[in-house]
């Protein structure tokens, strides 16, 4: 995928946090009247899958600037140029250090129910998002509020060194495409 086709990009989500349930979504202020009506189903209709859990079934939780994920993230390059990108909170018994991406990350360590309910949620904040009459905004989202499209702060590495070099012939352009991440704010 080509930095140029990122503003049709409506949305990114991630679960790849182990294997516990979709407990909630970090969103930006900006989207959390759409994200709201979006998750109105899940409140009505599903139940927690953990016995003995003492909250809601799915909260949001609205922040002024959704910042991208760092380090190795799968939703962290989308992130990082100013598409909306999120990882599900979790909640549950399953240790996340114990499992995940190691040796004993297999079948044995799934919770069913968790999955079940893990997967329809993804599933009605896709269509959600899929079926808005309007693309999510993208203000709030940390590449196009902090220092700029694809700009983070020191260490983020290659993007920021790559909006550094000095303008060649087509370097306006690219300047000027990843402006136009953060459109539709």
């Amino acid at each position: 995928m080509h930095r140029r086709e990122m503003p049709r990009i409506a949305a990114v989500f991630n679960h790849d946090s182990g294997t516990n349930w979709a407990s909630g979504l970090s969103v930006p202020e900006s989207q959390a009247a759409d994200f709201t009506a979006i998750v109105q189903p899940i409140l009505e209709l599903m139940q927690v899958p953990q016995a003995g859990h003492d909250g809601p079934v799915f909260k949001l939780t609205p922040v002024p600037v959704l910042q991208p994920a760092g380090g190795g993230s799968d939703h962290a390059s989308f992130g990082a140029v100013g598409v909306p990108a999120f990882s599900w909170h979790l909640t549950g018994e399953v240790k996340y250090g114990r499992g995940w991406h190691s040796q004993w990350d297999t079948y044995s360590i799934v919770v069913p129910r968790y999955q079940a309910q893990t997967a329809t949620v993804i599933a009605l904040v896709a269509l959600g998002v899929a079926n808005l009459d309007h693309p999510l905004s993208r203000s709030g989202v940390g590449a196009c509020d902090a220092e700029g499209p694809g700009q983070r702060a020191a260490g983020r590495g290659d993007l920021a060194r790559r909006r550094t070099r000095p303008a060649r012939s087509q370097g306006h352009r690219r300047r000027a495409g990843a402006a136009g991440h953060c459109a539709g704010r």
